[in-house]
């Protein structure tokens, strides 16, 4: 599903605490984290209604790809808190609960 026609904001967002980390989401579906702008993991994601599901390539959570997230964003802040389980320690961190600021 084309991320666009849901609301799902793409570009560039900063960690709300660690300006170092940025998420970049394309109007393609693609994603990348990067940590001191060197790509850390990729990956793809879909959207249906108010649901954030993301498939990574990233290796830890290899046993744990996918995971869904419910998203809001208002004003340039985008937060996403976990439906279910996810069992990517790594991203349940950088995610769940975490705002993140669009960058301009």
């Amino acid at each position: 599903m084309n991320a666009q026609a849901n609301d799902f904001p793409t570009g560039v967002f900063v960690h709300e605490t660690r300006p170092i980390w940025t998420l970049q989401f394309n109007d393609d579906g693609s994603y990348a984290f990067r940590v001191n702008d060197v790509v850390d993991a990729t990956g793809t994601y879909t959207i249906n209604g108010d649901r954030y599901t993301e498939d990574t390539d990233y290796p830890p959570c290899r046993q744990a790809r996918t995971a869904t997230y419910r998203f809001c964003y208002d004003h340039g802040r985008l937060v996403f808190h976990l439906v279910g389980e996810d069992n990517c320690a790594e991203r349940r961190a950088s995610l769940d609960g975490v705002t993140w600021f669009r960058q301009e």
